[in-house]
């Protein structure tokens, strides 16, 4: 056979493994895009049913603490970060959720040292205690990429819930799927009584999603 054909050949084959990986690329692109939409991002956290791991981190005051889960205690876990402008609109709810002496404990993990849970019990008041990961990975051991996020657990750490948790809204539907109507409902009469038309365009977004 001629050079022509195996240059050819050889041309064709070049062509075929530039194709693909363009291919692979554009899947990768289109797929991390997903991920990153409202559906993509609810998707991510632990597993319902999944056991929740033990929480090691700092205190705001820079204490180690280790916080058990499955201890009996039932607990919302909201992670969040000091640079989270959404955050800071559904910490007061959160806070609220605490005041209610419901049955569930909520607790706020940050990213970063000791000084990042002082700075977001700072910003936002008492009432709402918060752990900074520090060295550890508490972020990656629940799969959580942004804030506000929040898992919801029972009692013997099984997850009940989880998902973006940015508004009243957000935490009363959590609390709903994972079986708590009581506080679900009172912070839902909160929400509609401080912001009625807010809450209720709110909801019907929700309805469309």
């Amino acid at each position: 056979m001629s050079a022509y054909f195996y240059v050819s050949y050889g041309l064709l084959w070049v062509l075929v493994v530039v194709l693909a990986t363009l291919m692979l690329l554009v899947y990768r692109h289109f797929g991390l895009m997903a991920m990153g939409t409202y559906e993509g991002v609810q998707r991510d956290g632990l597993s319902v049913g999944e056991d929740a791991p033990v929480i090691h981190g700092f205190t705001a005051s820079g204490d180690p603490t280790t916080i058990t889960i499955g201890d009996g205690v039932r607990r919302l876990v909201l992670f969040a970060a000091t640079y989270c402008e959404p955050c800071d609109e559904v910490v007061p709810w959160v806070q609220h959720l605490n005041a209610l002496n419901a049955g569930i404990e909520a607790i706020a993990i940050v990213r970063g040292p000791d000084q990042e849970a002082t700075s977001f019990e700072q910003s936002h008041g008492p009432g709402l205690p918060t752990v900074a990961e520090g060295p550890g990975e508490v972020f990656g051991q629940y799969k959580v990429r942004f804030t506000p996020f929040a898992h919801v657990v029972g009692g013997d750490g099984r997850v009940l819930s989880k998902g973006l948790c940015g508004s009243a809204t957000d935490l009363v539907n959590l609390l709903r799927s994972a079986g708590f109507d009581e506080p679900a409902t009172a912070l839902e009469t909160l929400a509609a009584a401080a912001d009625p038309d807010r809450h209720n365009s709110e909801l019907d977004v929700k309805a469309v999603r």
